[in-house]
């Protein structure tokens, strides 16, 4: 990738590890394995490359506002990456194209792509959260938020963002539908083993904790 030696780029990838949060689940680890797989998919399906890359820096540059603020980080992210963009010197029209790509990114948004771009953004990010990455990527959610590994009381429902339930819950509110949401041929050839690969972890899980939590619902 030509564009990893432009002073520009470089500009933007030091501001966004700055606006980062410092979690296992999401922190700039995150940014950089949605860069590669957005690079992988767009090895396969075309698209602008440094738009590609560019967004998939910037993406969640306002988690910690989301987090800290109760902003939508898409829509704010749009907004920052917009003006960073500007600042590091790329033109007004990569700007706007980035900050519309990052706009539509968001899995509880159900925005529809409105580019190549968008849909392999969307792709890149949610293939972030499924497989073994997402696996890790869930718990350490979990724990961050104080949240159960498992609850045996709760009733999986409809995906609803900011609903606090336990880590093997949001595996079917959320997780194991990602794969049929990819927009992308390559994509939803990735995101097919990972999906496999999940239900073979949530097997086992459910194997290993059934003792326990027929006592829990007893006692």
């Amino acid at each position: 990738m030509l564009f990893e030696r432009d002073p520009r780029f470089r500009r933007v990838v030091a501001a966004a590890r700055e606006r980062y949060p410092k979690l296992a689940s999401h922190g700039f680890s995150h940014a950089l394995r949605v860069l590669g797989n957005a690079m992988a998919i767009a090895e396969r399906e075309g698209g602008d490359r440094l738009v590609l890359a560019l967004a998939a820096i910037l993406h969640d540059i306002a988690y910690s506002r989301e987090l800290k603020e109760g902003v939508d980080h898409a829509e704010e992210g749009a907004k920052e990456a917009y003006r960073l963009l500007q600042q590091a010197g790329y033109s007004r029209e990569v700007a706007e194209r980035v900050a519309e790509v990052i706009r539509e990114h968001r899995f509880s948004s159900r925005a529809k792509p409105s580019s190549l771009e968008s849909a392999i953004l969307q792709d890149a990010d949610r293939l972030d959260a499924i497989g073994a990455i997402g696996i890790a990527r869930v718990f350490a959610k979990a724990g961050e938020d104080a949240r159960e590994i498992y609850d045996p009381s709760e009733k999986p429902g409809e995906y609803t963002r900011g609903r606090k339930t336990s880590a093997v819950t949001h595996f079917h509110e959320k997780l194991l539908k990602i794969a049929s949401s990819l927009n992308t041929k390559t994509a939803r050839e990735i995101g097919e083993k990972r999906h496999e690969f999940m239900l073979q972890f949530l097997r086992q899980l459910e194997e290993e904790v059934k003792a326990a939590k027929c006592m829990q619902l007893a006692l």
